[in-house]
């Protein structure tokens, strides 16, 4: 295998038909029994485009094992994923049954997952059916960007709403751990195409004519968190398909979970998923990207003419991944004349496309009827047809050319690889240094061997994801201006540097150990560990908090303070007892008794105001509070009445809350009635201090 070195038009042209050669017999199918879960739970195969109602049951299932995953639902927990075996040989249907159980949605097993959609004109659209939303797979209301929903720990697929003239994001996998908020993002790219070419077409399975079974043999779709992508089988171990198919174009990191389902035709034939042990691609792609991403001129999603030419990628198996076929490959080393693209031979492209097609043929190979296809040189290796265009999932599928067999014949073989495109369609032709990460990735599957060498960049087996792939992790602290917080490193020893509350801390995937700079006065928020997942943000949150008594050490006893320093004493005799100069920020040991200023200022007590015109104005107060969340023994409770004497109520309105520095925030609430209303009224706030 390391000897069909390639020339101008020297190929693989050994072309081996899977065994059997068509498709193994998909009789059985499988139904899963769903309880506990109040009718709302749903289950899928595991790489599958929509969840199934309990009892219904999924034909066309082969020979293999099955793994089955369950829709994460609100207050309850999921079962785990499930694998069933299955006789794909017998037509019957295999029952598996699973239960949910109750979970309290104020366990310490939840955890918040959140999604921000880009970019902010899309997100902010004032109608929804033009904002870009997004929501978990078998949901049916949209969320907006921001929104955040509360789930027990586990793994959630979620997808994104399409719009006319965007590219839909493609689904990503999150991971939910308990105690933290989880964050990924979402991009909405500009569709550029005005007159779009002819897109491929479903191609039946059955009963399909001998040119267009081609396809059957080698080709098969990918799944990873991102969504979805295509591939074809060049060699017996070997999956060749383009790198972005495996990498995070928003965070810049190979993805962590693979799964190929070789000849995969929904609804007539379910193959269970394989996962591949590792793969081979140009160890200058992730650079290159970043370099893309950091440029204005080129950004996420688009990909330079440099990334292009090394958007290419050999994936290895431990087992033949067509079932001992392989479709061979036709190379050149010619640079802007590719006799293969070039020729007058009939071409198509072969691929699993996603995006503005109908949701049942999701799953289903598409193809381009055979035709004399014209392709332009570009740069390097990178081609482009205006011949066809498609859409995101064909991406890495294969582009065939009829050529002769070596044997007098004409056979179709894998000659370049689909980019993507939206005005143009781009390509990527198989060249030497392709077939080097062909060669590699068949050494590694086929023999437990591997290597390196010609620019190739290689996974370990057992790992479908990159080493230096990272997360993101940091702390939202409602603390005073002294709080910081520390994580340990790998050996348990505690980092010495403190972060602020917000800043971002850079690590491997794994489960890291927070930690808190003790600040007098404060308890100190407990230490936790926090688990990073690649291409996520996890965000902990933690609180300092404070009671009387420790206010009191800090702001009367360590200043000598011993006697009369109780709650409702007034050491510094201003006519402000310690509780109220406790609550609004205000001195225990100098007079200052004061109205905070209104807007800017951080201490002093509730300011009124009459805020509107006429009729319309309302009496409007203004104050500081400690936030809820380091006072927990604190209540404020802003209230309006007709008379001083009372009696008074709360407000209806909504009041308006801004974070500020140290633990304080300020709020701005308005009457419930307008001065149209309501003649003369009179505002307070009523601090209340818990046991």
């Amino acid at each position: 295998i390391d000897n069909d070195l390639t020339g101008n038009t020297a190929s693989d042209l050994a072309i081996t038909d899977p065994s059997p050669a068509l498709p193994g017999t998909a009789n059985a199918s499988l139904q899963v029994n769903l309880s506990g879960d109040s009718g709302q739970g749903l289950w899928k195969l595991k790489g599958d485009v929509t969840y199934r109602a309990s009892g219904t049951t999924v034909s066309g299932l082969t020979t293999g094992n099955y793994q089955v995953e369950f829709r994460p639902l609100d207050k309850l927990t999921a079962p785990p994923p499930v694998t069933v075996p299955i006789d794909g040989s017998i037509s019957t249907t295999v029952v598996a049954n699973a239960s949910y159980t109750t979970g309290d949605p104020f366990d310490p097993g939840t955890g918040s997952l959140v999604i921000q959609v880009e970019p902010l004109n899309i997100a902010n659209q004032s109608q929804a059916s033009d904002r870009g939303q997004w929501r978990r797979l078998g949901e049916t209301l949209w969320k907006d960007s921001g929104d955040s929903v509360s789930l027990t720990t586990g793994r959630y697929e979620v997808e994104f709403k399409s719009l006319a003239g965007r590219i839909t994001p493609p689904s990503i996998i999150m991971a939910v751990q308990a105690g933290q908020t989880n964050v990924a993002n979402g991009l909405y790219l500009i569709e550029t195409s005005a007159t779009p070419a002819p897109e491929p077409a479903v191609l039946p399975f059955n009963g399909a004519s001998a040119v267009t079974a081609e396809p059957y043999r080698y080709n098969g779709q990918i799944h990873t968190e991102m969504g979805f992508g295509s591939g074809v089988v060049t060699k017996p171990h070997t999956v060749l398909t383009a790198a972005h198919v495996v990498f995070n174009d928003a965070e810049l990191a190979y993805v962590k979970e693979v799964n190929w389902f070789h000849q995969r035709h929904r609804g007539d034939y379910e193959p269970a998923a394989t996962q591949p042990r590792g793969w081979y691609r140009f160890d200058s792609y992730a650079a290159q990207r970043e370099s893309d991403v950091a440029n204005p001129s080129v950004g996420a999603g688009v990909g330079s003419p440099e990334s292009q030419n090394l958007d290419v990628a050999a994936l290895y198996f431990s087992s033949p991944a067509a079932r001992g076929g392989a479709g061979g490959y036709l190379a050149s080393d010619s640079i802007g004349t590719n006799p293969w693209l070039g020729s007058s031979q009939n071409k198509f492209v072969v691929g699993y496309p996603v995006d503005g097609i109908n949701l049942a043929d999701r799953g289903r190979m598409h193809t381009t009827a055979p035709a004399n296809d014209s392709y332009t040189h570009i740069q390097n290796f990178v081609y482009r047809t205006t011949s066809f265009r498609t859409t995101p999932g064909n991406s890495g599928g294969a582009i065939y050319v009829r050529a002769n067999n070596g044997s007098g014949g004409l056979d179709f073989y894998p000659a370049a690889i689909y980019l993507g495109g939206t005005d143009q369609t781009l390509v990527r032709a198989i060249d030497s240094a392709v077939v080097n990460l062909m060669n590699l990735a068949e050494v590694a599957g086929s023999t437990d061997n591997n290597g390196t060498g010609g620019g190739a960049f290689f996974t370990a087996p057992g790992f479908t994801e990159d080493a230096l792939a990272i997360g993101q992790l940091t702390t939202l602290m409602r603390s005073p201006r002294d709080g910081g917080w520390r994580v340990a490193d790998g050996g348990g020893t505690t980092l010495t540097r403190f972060f602020d509350s917000e800043d971002l801390f850079l690590a491997a995937p794994g489960d890291f150990d927070i930690t808190f700079r003790d600040v007098p006065g404060f308890t100190t928020p407990s230490a936790r560990t926090a688990t990073v997942f690649a291409n996520q943000l996890t965000q902990v949150d933690a609180a300092y908090t404070q009671d009387m008594a420790g206010w009191t050490t800090l702001n009367l006893t360590n200043l000598g303070v011993t006697t009369n320093d109780g709650p409702l004493d007034d050491h510094d005799q201003d006519g402000l007892v310690h509780l109220i100069e406790r609550a609004f920020n205000l001195s225990a040991i100098g007079p200052d008794h004061r109205t905070i200023t209104p807007d800017s200022g951080t201490t002093g007590l509730p300011h009124g105001s009459f805020v509107g015109s006429g009729s319309n104005g309302r009496l409007t107060l203004e104050f500081v509070r400690w936030d809820p969340a380091v006072a927990t023994d604190l209540s404020y409770i802003p209230e309006f009445s007709d008379s001083p004497d009372g009696p008074y109520t709360t407000s209806p309105l909504s009041p308006t809350i801004t974070d500020l520095s140290g633990g304080w925030q300020r709020v701005v609430i308005q009457d419930g009635f307008t001065q149209g209303q309501r003649s003369s009224r009179f505002g307070r706030v009523r601090v209340v201090q818990s046991p």
